[in-house]
């Protein structure tokens, strides 16, 4: 199927007795009241547009990139929330299903011919990346230094976006039992680790943060009933769907306990390539399943980390945000959002 980018636009229906917007005569209102207008749809709206870059699913984690425009911040504390909408059936959408985390980058006007590529025809029918290198905008691996990243604080040290931070980690494990109906807190983790983690080398649940889930689903059945074999076999049971449902975010949580090593080490896991010149990008979390809306679904993430260009390549030097006025302006989309023939 098509990529279809679109605009977040809500469509106000055609009801049978709608007239067209007509002029209020003055004595139609009472006095000093506002007089509204009906119409067949809002003000068009000009947004910032973005491209989600995701892994597939498969053991290939090729990367795959598409345009959207519904994404927008909803929260703020204690972790920043945002929300992003994804066209259901797509590659995309897939890939971030399945994996539970995408990289959004936000795109400059350079990019704005990128959009037909990455919007208007789909992964599975086309090669997005030789699309883009053919512009001249080569997907590249990205690799992150500083504080922000996976590694020890040092400027200099690479480190894997793939790689969640120590306490976002925790999280992503807490997200994992929780959905499965295990209830603990990311302290109570913390302080489990501590005593039993493998030590202070590899971080604190070092490589294997199946360790963890191991010990608290253990914990949640052997409370209830300490000697039933049957809770023993159920408690397995529940790890071993745990480990298949969520394997790919328990593998994150992983890279981001090890430390700055295992991060490099394990660059066959690491993020997707992304695209040089981005204003931003950002790391993106699915934290709950996601809620249908029309043709899309709905999808509240959390941001963990948060990046910009390090100015190194020529595609750098652009500034100021594509907008989805520009794309108009250019010809690139309709006035009802999609990619133009």
């Amino acid at each position: 199927p098509m990529c279809v980018m679109t605009l977040m636009l809500a469509t106000l229906p055609r009801v049978a007795g709608w007239r067209a917007a007509t002029t209020l005569s003055a004595g139609t209102a009472p006095a000093g009241a506002l007089p509204l207008i009906p119409t067949h749809a809002p003000a068009v709206l000009s947004v910032p547009v973005y491209s989600l870059a995701t892994l597939d699913a498969d053991d290939d984690a090729e990367t795959n990139m598409n345009i959207l425009t519904y994404a927008s911040p909803v929260g703020i504390r204690p972790n920043r929330v945002w929300c992003v909408s994804l066209y259901r059936g797509t590659r995309s959408h897939e890939n971030f299903a399945a994996r539970g985390w995408g990289v959004l980058q936000l795109l400059r006007p350079a990019h704005a011919e990128l959009v037909r590529p990455l919007g208007g025809a789909s992964g599975r029918d086309i090669s997005k990346a030789a699309a883009c290198a053919e512009l001249g905008f080569a997907w590249r691996p990205p690799t992150m230094l500083g504080p922000a990243g996976a590694g020890s604080g040092d400027p200099t040290t690479p480190s894997n976006m793939a790689a969640l931070p120590s306490d976002f980690a925790y999280a992503t494990l807490q997200k994992c039992l929780a959905n499965a109906g295990v209830s603990v807190s990311v302290d109570e983790m913390k302080r489990w680790c501590a005593q039993h983690g493998p030590g202070a080398v590899t971080g604190p649940i070092g490589e294997d943060p199946r360790a963890v889930v191991s010990h608290f689903v253990d914990l949640d059945f052997m409370e209830a009933s300490p000697t039933s074999a049957s809770a023993k076999a159920t408690a397995e049971d529940l790890k071993a769907a745990i480990d298949a449902d969520f394997a790919a975010r328990i593998e994150a949580a992983a890279l981001g306990l090890s430390g700055p090593a295992g991060a490099v080490e394990n660059a066959a896991q690491a993020s997707p390539l992304v695209l040089p010149g981005c204003a931003s990008y950002f790391r993106i979390d699915l934290m709950s399943p996601m809620t249908r809306a029309g043709d899309h679904d709905v999808a509240m993430c959390s941001v963990s980390l948060f990046f910009t260009d390090g100015g190194e390549s020529p595609e750098s030097s652009g500034s100021g945000l594509l907008e989805t006025s520009t794309l108009r302006d250019k010809g690139i989309i309709t006035a009802l959002g999609k990619v133009a023939p």
